[in-house]
């Protein structure tokens, strides 16, 4: 076994490797940095669209008291829980919803993305999802019929 320095030393190498052979990449297509394809968006906080959400279901109560408890689903609607998820899009002009097999959801607020502007809300029943591993929705999808208004 390693000890903890050692890798350290390893991680550090690794990592080193890498950004080594990204550089030589660049120079070898000519560029001196990343491409401009590649285009970083900054991360979203989804806590803010919990509260969106909360607000969205009139009568809901907002489940923020404890991680512990409360960690599959985000709020509490007539008596059914609802996962609040929030995706932006992506560069096929497309959300991808990553549901992790969560089986005790009723309802799922999807939150789609462009640039932090929402395009499209959708509250879509678990019963209405074929497999609980993730959803997919484009401009225009099936699961329109959930849109709801802002």
């Amino acid at each position: 076994m390693y000890n903890k320095e050692q890798r350290k030393t390893y991680y550090q190498l690794n990592k080193t490797c890498i950004l080594e052979l990204q550089r030589n990449q660049y120079k070898k297509n000519g560029r001196k940095s990343r491409s401009k394809g590649i285009r970083k968006i900054p991360p979203i906080s989804w806590k803010r669209y919990e509260v969106i959400g909360h607000s969205l279901l009139k009568g809901s109560v907002y489940l923020n008291q404890s991680y512990d408890q409360h960690k599959n689903h985000d709020l509490l609607w007539n008596n059914k829980t609802v996962d609040v998820k929030t995706v932006q899009q992506n560069k096929e002009n497309c959300w991808v919803f990553p549901l992790n097999h969560v089986k005790d959801i009723d309802l799922f607020l999807l939150f789609c993305l462009k640039k932090k502007k929402i395009i499209k809300t959708l509250l879509i029943p678990t019963s209405a999802i074929p497999n609980l591993t993730g959803i997919g929705v484009g401009r225009n999808s099936k699961y329109d019929v959930y849109k709801i208004k802002q």
